[in-house]
């Protein structure tokens, strides 16, 4: 089964991060890499706050955690920073998982939502524009 895992997680074109129930990564796959500039050896045993943008409040993060570590999913955004200090949105899903023996584990699933955002922010600017107008 883990195979298979390994698998599916190594052909998504989203970001796959795995962490230890302490928030240790353990796992990313080829996209994460992409994302983010950092190659598995270079946050292997680090928390992914090594992505953090530093923009959210601390109390978003701690919610996430609450939530996960009570064993529920969690989704939400982030503004995160790539290896080079470059900033980019991320829609994230996180949920626990359990492994065969009993050890708990986070899954992350990250969308790039950066050109979304762009848009928004666009949209916003001429709606704004307009009302002026």
């Amino acid at each position: 089964m883990l195979g298979i895992f390994k698998k599916v997680a190594d052909i998504n074109v989203d970001a796959v991060i795995v962490t230890n129930f302490d928030g240790d990564i353990v796992y990313v796959n080829d996209a994460f890499t992409e994302s983010t500039g950092y190659a598995f050896d270079e946050v292997k045993g680090k928390n992914p706050r090594i992505i953090k943008g530093g923009y959210l409040p601390e109390e978003y993060y701690r919610e996430m955690w609450d939530a996960l570590k009570s064993g529920k999913e969690w989704s939400g955004e982030f503004l995160n920073k790539d290896k080079f200090g470059q900033e980019y949105w991320a829609f994230s899903r996180i949920a626990p998982a359990t492994d065969i023996h009993g050890s708990i584990y986070f899954v992350a699933v990250q969308q790039n939502i950066t050109k979304i955002k762009e848009l928004e922010a666009k949209l916003v600017s001429l709606s704004d524009r307009a009302n002026i107008l």
